[in-house]
């Protein structure tokens, strides 16, 4: 059988793991950033903690709206996430900012011209980090430079999971069900 805590030191230095091989949970600090795999894991959606096991995401409707974990992970045909992600430092800290949950407070219930290339959640996500909602973040590669550089100081980071009190989590071969 495989054993992933075997291969981490070998690999770990060349392409960053998922905690879901490191076995990190991390609490979400208002104004974090989170991350689940959508679309059978080819796609990412991005969104931002505001508290209360709330996040704030745009949907593709273009309506920007504060959502449970559960509606964030499954709402929707495309969205099948099995775990949500937080982008943390190499300490495993979450990365947050008051002010980023207080721009993405003030959006809910506001409208985007919604695009899934040229105006989505990754974009969204980057206003709020920004304060710039016309911003060039299309992608989810693009979103993580800009974590790295404004809330990490141009460290690395690390998408952990994120612990969400009341989500049942789907079983798999490294981490067992968690509530």
């Amino acid at each position: 059988m495989l054993r992933p805590d075997l291969l981490l030191p070998i690999i770990e230095d060349v392409v960053e793991l998922p905690s879901l091989l490191r076995g990190k949970v991390v609490e979400p600090e208002e104004g974090s950033i989170l991350m689940c795999k959508i679309a059978g894991s080819l796609f990412e959606h991005t969104g931002v903690y505001i508290g209360d096991g709330k996040i704030v995401e745009l949907a593709g409707s273009g309506r920007v709206r504060a959502v449970s974990f559960n509606k964030f992970l499954r709402d929707g045909l495309t969205r099948t996430g099995n775990r949500i992600y937080i982008a943390c430092d190499e300490d495993n800290d979450p990365l947050w900012s008051y002010t980023v949950a207080d721009i993405a407070k003030e959006m809910i219930g506001k409208r985007r011209d919604y695009n899934v290339i040229m105006d989505n959640c990754h974009q969204f996500t980057a206003g709020c980090i920004t304060g710039d909602f016309e911003n060039p973040v299309n992608f989810f590669w693009m979103l993580h430079n800009l974590i790295r550089e404004e809330l990490n100081y141009g460290e690395k980071i690390r998408w952990n999971i994120c612990h969400t009190k009341g989500v049942l989590y789907k079983k798999n071969f490294f981490s067992p069900i968690m509530l």
